[in-house]
């Protein structure tokens, strides 16, 4: 069983300084029957101009990926980090029972990520934060794995989950035999799945216990969530 929800259903928030489409709950907006899908609980994407962001604050029990996209921000934390993570990086906190930050685009370039929040099944008895930098050539025609807590990863989650970037050429298939759940978002162009749904740019997929077949119409890039 899958679920295909166009971009339109997004919900499009302009709070702020950020233009953001919230795909689950979030801030201002609530529906309940859009919670979460399983441990994923947030997936914002999010763009942010230049020379604005969010002062100092609190977050606690969720892990938290931030993928940049396009541009630089820069981190701050109460627990001293001050760093500024670019295109094709990523951060990881997991909030444990809470951390203050910051978050700023300081640059004269607009600024595009996704901002992702996960549920640990067991919350970590301290905060923790790293960053990992990859290649543009790392996504490309590869199964890439951002980071894991279900396989073996680097760039370890306290989650129960696996956080994928694909970026293949068209005419590539690809199989996800049946894991438990799988959330799938296109960030650009096309793809099919079983044969017969087109997903466009920034459509999303929900699985449970689904074989998935993906086939690339054109070249495409997607972020790829399987969960226990």
């Amino acid at each position: 069983m899958y679920q295909i929800i166009p971009k339109e259903k997004r919900f499009f928030s302009d709070m702020w300084e950020m233009n953001s489409h919230f795909l689950f709950n979030f801030a201002h907006y609530f529906d309940p029957e859009n919670k979460s899908f399983w441990n994923l609980r947030v997936f914002n994407d999010d763009f942010l101009s230049a020379r604005s962001g969010f002062p100092m604050h609190p977050h606690r029990y969720y892990e938290i990926m931030t993928i940049v996209l396009e541009g630089t921000i820069t981190h701050k934390d109460s627990l001293w980090n001050h760093q500024k993570i670019h295109k094709n990086e990523v951060q990881v906190t997991d909030t444990a029972t809470g951390i203050y930050h910051s978050e700023f685009n300081e640059e004269n370039e607009d600024l595009k990520l996704y901002q992702v929040w996960f549920s640990p099944p067991d919350m970590s008895p301290k905060p923790i934060y790293y960053t990992a930098k990859f290649e543009e050539k790392d996504f490309e025609n590869n199964l890439f794995t951002l980071g894991s807590g279900i396989s073996e990863n680097e760039n370890k989650l306290s989650s129960k989950l696996s956080v994928k970037r694909w970026k293949f050429d068209a005419g590539k298939k690809i199989e996800i035999n049946f894991p438990k759940y799988v959330f799938l978002y296109v960030t650009s162009w096309k793809i099919r799945v079983n044969g017969k749904d087109i997903l466009g740019e920034k459509y999303q997929l929900r699985s449970v216990w689904e074989k998935l077949d993906i086939e690339f119409l054109e070249k495409s890039e997607l972020l790829v969530i399987e969960s226990e």
